[in-house]
């Protein structure tokens, strides 16, 4: 039966499972059911396929979801693939050791998100920091925030579009741009069961370190406007990977089968205008052309630098423009995981994938970081601190007190302390009979209804007489002698006070002349005299 009480055990009951369990959820691995762009993702942005496959050539990898800390780095390769810059510009501590430990001889590779391209600027950072600080009024002595490469001690290097021209300038001669519904995205893949995903196939070569690694020109698959070039002024690189120019005929697109439609509609729709054409409103779709096969607009004849590698004292920093390289939905195409391959491995070194400055750790579920062997430690020495300032203020240290013995008394021996104690003093006696008359009397009118403001002897009598006459006649001769008693000056005489005081409490029992006739045939007032 469901009463009450089983209602609220079965309610705290399931509050305590529930509880338990979101705790037990929380400490599981960060890894987001594998549904973004990370180490742990299994969708087209994801990167699990490069880790697995990884581990499943007995390759060291793993990855690294704290902060980078040198100590923990020794014979292995840092990637920093896609760093976020709020958490770069936030935690520059642990990049400054990591730059110091490159000068030590270690090895960083760095591959810059598309999302992230111009917040690794130094101009733009310090333009930042300066309207930051404007707007909340704080002084200019502030210190500035350093650029990704300002931290990794190679600041003329720069990541950069290949092309700088307006994309919203609309060219006469193009076909009309048409923005295309999500409902018609969805049906169409529907329709088909698969989209088509427009790849561009570049031919890559290696120069320097790179030349006996990649052993030969391989080609790379990458989605459309993925290419990025790498700058770095005066710095000469051990060995870079460049592509031809966009004006070279090395450059071809194809139309790659995709088979998550769901995600390839929505692809779509985050970027519907320079994807989908349609000319002069015909029905046949196809894809806009690039500004290579717009025009020769680029006459530079210079390849594009993708990767390249550094020399920063004894270690070495390598940077790559091609983050789109390690997701799942290309890495399978073309030379792609040669590539990658060939970028990530240094010799014996372990693979450390950095997903804290990747935003893992903050996307992920915070309580797991109490499982881990840092943060546990962390935890545990705050609790114990805690609990010893709380154990501290509760307990004074010192002489224990005496023990105060539990008072076990009666209340019999409180009324005979009181009593010892109105007994003291002079004129004690005629204290304690009087108010002990009085008491009486106030009692015996309350008894018989008389109201209070009526203080006359005769009337209390009177109405006590009519329901018991011996009572009456008991409490009159009782008062006549205490007020004798008083009037003499003996009410501290206590062989005369105490029998005064026992006739007078046994004048408020209800039945004085029925327990009279059942004691005595002699009348209850010659008992007492």
């Amino acid at each position: 039966m469901l009463t009450s009480r089983n209602a609220i055990s079965l309610t705290i009951s399931l509050a305590v499972i529930s509880l338990l369990w979101t705790c037990l959820s929380l400490m599981r691995p960060p890894d987001g059911d594998g549904l973004r762009a990370d180490s742990y993702g299994t969708r087209g942005r994801g990167q699990r396929a490069v880790f697995d496959t990884f581990r499943e050539l007995g390759l060291p990898i793993r990855r690294s979801l704290g902060p980078p800390v040198p100590g923990k780095l020794e014979n292995a390769r840092l990637v920093l693939w896609q760093p976020s810059s709020e958490i770069v510009r936030v935690e520059q501590k642990w990049l400054e050791n990591v730059g110091d430990w490159v000068r030590e001889g270690g090895h960083v590779l760095v591959a810059v998100g598309v999302e992230e391209l111009n917040l690794f600027d130094p101009a733009i950072l310090r333009e930042a920091a300066k309207k930051k600080r404007k707007k909340a009024g704080t002084a200019e002595i502030e210190v500035e925030p350093q650029s990704l490469w300002e931290l990794l001690q190679v600041p003329r290097v720069s990541v950069k579009p290949l092309t700088t021209e307006d994309s919203t300038v609309e060219n006469p001669l193009l076909p009309v741009r048409e923005t295309r519904d999500l409902r018609d995205i969805f049906q169409d893949a529907l329709k088909t069961g698969q989209t088509t995903s427009e790849r561009t196939k570049v031919a890559a070569r290696a120069s320097g370190v790179f030349d006996p690694m990649l052993g030969q020109n391989r080609t790379l698959s990458l989605p459309e406007n993925a290419l990025f070039q790498i700058q770095f002024g005066d710095l000469v690189p051990v060995g870079t990977i460049t592509v031809p120019n966009a004006t070279s005929q090395s450059i071809s697109r194809s139309h790659a089968p995709r088979g998550n439609a769901g995600v390839d509609a929505l692809r779509q729709v985050g970027n519907p205008s320079p994807e989908i054409i349609t000319p002069h409103h015909d029905a046949e779709r196809r894809v806009s052309p690039s500004h290579a096969e717009r025009g020769n607009e680029d006459k530079s004849p210079a390849d594009t630098c993708i990767a390249a590698r550094f020399a920063v004292g004894r270690g070495e920093i390598t940077v790559v423009s091609i983050p789109a390289l390690i997701e799942n939905s290309v890495i399978g195409e073309a030379d792609n995981v040669v590539v990658l391959s060939k970028l990530l491995t240094d010799g014996e070194r372990e693979i450390v994938l950095d997903e804290f400055y990747h935003g893992l750790a903050i996307r992920g579920n915070p309580m797991w970081l109490f499982a881990q062997r840092t943060y546990g430690a962390v935890t545990l020495t705050l609790l114990l601190v805690i609990g010893l300032v709380v154990w501290r203020e509760s307990v004074f240290l010192g002489t224990p007190l005496a023990e105060r013995p539990v008072s076990r008394r009666a209340i019999r021996e409180y009324v005979e302390a009181m009593a010892r104690f109105l007994r003291e003093g002079r004129g004690a006696g005629s204290w304690i009979l009087s108010k002990l008359r009085d008491g009486v009397l106030w009692h015996l009118r309350r008894e018989h209804g008389l109201p209070p403001e009526q203080h006359s002897e005769e009337r209390l009598l009177a109405a006590v007489g009519r329901r018991d006459p011996d009572r009456a006649t008991e409490l009159s001769n009782t008062l006549q002698a205490v007020q004798s008693l008083m009037a003499a000056g003996q009410a501290g005489d206590e062989r005369r006070a105490i029998p005064l005081m026992r006739r007078m409490v046994e004048c408020l029992s209800k039945n004085v002349t029925a327990r009279c006739a059942m004691k005595s045939p002699k009348s209850f007032s010659d008992k007492t005299t």
